[in-house]
């Protein structure tokens, strides 16, 4: 779990950091409990709990490929 932190305008600074409008992830623990209480007070930023995002489905499917090769290749 984490968060989603996105601008109402994009390059909005806060907390040191540039946020933009298409938002970014951080993992739990990125930030204390007090700078996420901050950031969720802004009501220039958009702040979401959610799950880390996955991969597209094209990448995650190259990426299983390429475990199942080199599980191949370690038992060869």
């Amino acid at each position: 779990m984490g968060v989603v932190i996105k601008a109402v305008t994009d390059g909005f600074r806060r907390g040191g950091i540039v946020h933009h409008t298409r938002g970014k992830f951080y993992p739990d623990g990125y930030f204390t409990e007090a700078q996420l209480a901050q950031l969720k007070a802004e009501p220039q930023l958009l702040v979401t709990e959610q799950e880390e995002p996955g991969l597209p489905d094209d990448q995650g499917e190259l990426i299983q490929e390429l475990g199942a090769t080199i599980a191949q290749l370690e038992y060869s």
